[in-house]
């Protein structure tokens, strides 16, 4: 006698896999088609601008509203871990008029929304301009719309790049994040995320030791 039970699920089982593949390669595939967009899309004259302003900056300023706000914070993680003075904010309404008070000359102000015409982003640009601080947002590094895969890859550009303009200072935070992780961890714990930042810049296939972890 058949189990109709044990069929039922095995079906529902077999549709749900099926669906879930569906959605695994459709996504992945959207993913990629946005990511081979970005490449074409980046504009070298506008990054390089941007890079070498937050390279010498004094501190770098991350702003991000709504889901951007935790793209902020992720640039601040990733930059911080680079030997980069960085804060990062998604604070909106008047809150948001508390942090933006505490930018001062030699700061620069990274945008990491993917939209124009927000009231708080706009504020922001008009306060920084007013008190001489540099203002980039990541619409202004490309042509076009931004995904969000793509405003990840360019947060990793922005800190790559960054790190490879200054070898010793991304080298030097790398060895004393490993050794602060050592002593909370209890154990050693070396990665080398910093060193995959510079590894970015040498010809392919010629690594570091640690590069390819």
């Amino acid at each position: 006698m058949t189990n109709f039970s044990a069929t039922h699920e095995t079906s529902t089982t077999h549709a749900l896999t099926t669906q879930l593949s569906n959605v695994i390669s459709n996504t992945i595939s959207a993913e990629i088609r946005n990511l081979q967009q970005l490449q074409a899309a980046i504009r070298p004259d506008r990054f390089a601008d941007c890079i070498q302003a937050l390279s010498t900056a004094d501190r770098i300023v991350v702003q991000g509203i709504g889901t951007s706000g935790a793209l902020a914070n992720y640039a601040e993680t990733r930059l911080i871990r680079r030997g980069v003075q960085a804060v990062s904010t998604d604070s909106t309404g008047l809150r948001l008029a508390d942090f933006l008070i505490l930018l001062q000359p030699g700061d620069v102000l990274l945008v990491t929304s993917r939209v124009t015409g927000h009231r708080d982003i706009d504020v922001a640009t008009r306060y920084a301009k007013k008190h001489g601080v540099r203002s980039f947002s990541l619409l202004d590094l490309v042509d076009g719309n931004l995904s969000r895969a793509g405003a990840l890859v360019m947060i990793d550009l922005i800190s790559s790049a960054i790190a490879v303009l200054n070898p010793p200072r991304t080298e030097e935070t790398n060895a004393a994040l490993n050794t602060l992780r050592a002593e909370l961890a209890g154990r050693p714990m070396d990665i080398f995320g910093a060193i995959r930042d510079l590894d970015s810049d040498r010809p392919e296939g010629v690594v570091s030791k640690g590069g390819n972890q």
